[in-house]
């Protein structure tokens, strides 16, 4: 199958078939046109946004988890994670809250890079990061702020 990255309003489609789960077989034109069952689904529905959901969470997935390397600096006791995670640290928690950052938190640059900010309770995350594109993201490193 022949791939092409399609941006739309809401997030990175790439053109396609595709199986997701909950939803079934899903078609994405290069027009970045979802269709599901031989319908086209308008942007803006639930069913538009949870295509664009899944996409934009596979892409995280591969720059996120496939770094082991990365995971294992991201978790480093220094970074302070106990501090903002009950219980074992573990990276599923870790990446979580990363997700919540990147996805509320507010960004500035950090050098050639960029930096978000978020309050997760009562403490300050930063998540460093290379932008791939306007909608992807490659994570160079997150902490709990030392107060």
């Amino acid at each position: 199958m022949r791939s092409v990255g399609v941006q739309s309003a809401t997030g990175a489609l790439i053109a396609g078939t595709w199986w997701i789960p909950g939803v079934g077989e899903v078609v994405v034109t290069a027009a970045g046109v979802v269709i599901i069952s031989g319908t086209v689904i308008a942007a803006g529905t639930w069913l538009y946004k949870k295509v664009v959901d899944w996409f934009e969470a596979r892409a995280e997935e591969k720059i996120i988890d496939k770094a082991l390397n990365k995971q294992r600096h991201i978790k480093d006791l220094k970074h302070d994670w106990d501090k903002i995670i009950k219980g074992t640290i573990t990276w599923e928690k870790v990446r979580n809250t990363i997700e919540k950052v990147m996805k509320e938190g507010t960004e500035s640059r950090y050098g050639s890079a960029y930096k978000r900010v978020l309050k997760v309770g009562k403490e300050t995350v930063t998540v460093t990061f290379q932008k791939v594109s306007d909608n992807i993201w490659k994570i160079s490193d997150a902490w709990v702020n030392k107060e």
